[in-house]
């Protein structure tokens, strides 16, 4: 596979990091969670919605040949130390490539310039493994929490 770019999020990337989200909520999040979720879910990431999290968010944008394939962001501000890592995602054809682990290295270089001293991740239930290879660890012995059935997972810089 060609060499994969990590860079920050432009404008003229909304588009495809919308598409990014929303075919892996349809395509690979509903083999855990009904589809009627998910398509709900999906309402919340359009081109628009993804340009508002800048704000509050550090996006980054995995790039193949200088096409986006796949997206992850942090919170910009700490809350006591730890930041939250959201919306991972890899379109689905590119998954299991180390284009996740990628964007997670820049998330992680970011964190730790930025002296963030613990990342929390709230992981749907088919990424436990992802986060888990990554040195994430879960945050209580019960793994699943909610009825959303997430996992709350954390790692210390």
């Amino acid at each position: 596979m060609q060499e994969i770019v990590i860079e920050a999020f432009k404008k003229k990337y909304a588009q495809a990091v919308s598409e990014i989200v929303v075919r892996n909520l349809l395509e690979v999040n509903t083999a855990d969670y009904p589809l009627q979720e998910m398509q709900t879910v999906a309402k919340n990431f359009t081109p628009e919605a993804i340009e508002k999290f800048t704000r509050w968010r550090q996006v980054y944008v995995a790039l193949k040949d200088g096409v986006p394939i796949g997206t992850a962001s942090i919170t910009k501000t700490p809350e006591n130390g730890a930041r939250y890592v959201l919306t991972v995602f890899v379109l689905p054809e590119y998954q299991g490539r180390g284009v996740g682990a990628a964007l997670m290295g820049e998330i992680e270089a970011y964190a730790r310039q930025a002296g963030t001293t613990r990342l929390i991740v709230p992981s749907g239930i088919g990424a436990c493994d992802f986060y888990c290879k990554l040195g994430f660890d879960f945050m209580s012995d019960d793994k699943i929490y909610g009825d959303k059935k997430h996992c709350m997972m954390e790692k210390k810089l």
